[in-house]
């Protein structure tokens, strides 16, 4: 176990770390239109920082991303968007406040998505949960249908913290989209799917909606002290077993065969019969 996973705050899941910000400052944080769109290097970097000092369980990140050029480059692909309000949130002197991530859009549809879940009690701290949804096949569907009302608390798709803010009196309260993109193709799904989860610790740790009580490798751009809600996210997403990893060895046509097999199975499962 590293030393980032002892910091986990079992314990204390909403216990304030500085005062709430005041009205006045929250409000100022409500997005406004962008003349011009920041540049996604900024992006780039935090991932390529994350993935040169915190490693990861799979070596699928080594081989698709042995430099940061190889980083850079995926943010060109065909249909990829990042939120530009959220490249200008991390290029600000302050950190981002709930109502930040309250103030961002949210649409429902198959595509691949960074998502940040927002969660309040009147009176309490509040919650900033950062996830993504990749399904071949339903994109973003399969973690939204999740969090639909009432949140599934049974469901292996809701973390643990995020049960527990909920069973304490916790609402979710905003649901926004960071990244998206469009279902690609089962060709590009080992690759883009490595990409998504390095987007996903890179806005995890930037915006420390991970629940660690301290910093100690300054991935944070902030101090840890100046944020006014608390993470949701238990651990570093790079930690994670792709199930795609032993993909990256098969052919193009290798891919698509597999991709109707599961296809194939998903069908017979809906329709109650056995796989």
């Amino acid at each position: 176990m590293s030393d980032e996973m002892l910091e986990y705050q079992s314990d204390d899941l909403f216990e304030y770390q500085s005062d709430q910000s005041d009205s006045s400052t929250a409000s100022s944080q409500v997005i406004s239109p962008i003349e011009d769109v920041p540049s996604t290097s900024q992006l780039a970097s935090l991932i390529w920082k994350y993935l040169s000092e915190t490693g990861s369980s799979s070596k699928g990140y080594t081989f698709l991303f042995p430099n940061r050029e190889a980083v850079d480059d995926l943010f060109d692909f065909p249909g990829l968007s990042v939120n530009p309000h959220v490249l200008t949130a991390l290029q600000s002197p302050s950190p981002p406040t709930i109502e930040f991530f309250k103030s961002l859009d949210y649409v429902r549809n198959s595509d691949w998505v960074v998502y940040a879940l927002t969660f309040e009690k009147d009176g309490e701290r509040p919650g900033l949960y950062i996830g993504s949804g990749t399904d071949r096949q339903y994109g973003m569907h399969i973690r939204m249908r999740a969090y639909d009302h009432p949140i599934n608390l049974s469901s292996p798709v809701v973390p643990a913290l995020i049960k527990r803010a909920i069973l304490n009196g916790y609402s979710l309260t905003s649901r926004s989209v960071l990244v998206s993109l469009p279902l690609p193709s089962p060709s590009d799904v080992p690759l883009l799917r490595h990409f998504f989860v390095s987007l996903e610790a890179a806005f995890t740790f930037a915006f420390w909606a991970i629940n660690y009580k301290e910093d100690r490798k300054g991935k944070c751009p902030w101090l840890i002290s100046d944020l006014t809600y608390t993470g949701l996210c238990t651990h570093n997403p790079l930690y994670e077993q792709l199930a795609v990893e032993g993909d990256l060895e098969l052919t193009e046509e290798q891919l698509a065969e597999r991709w109707q097999k599961k296809k194939e199975e998903r069908r017979k499962k809906s329709l109650g019969g056995q796989v």
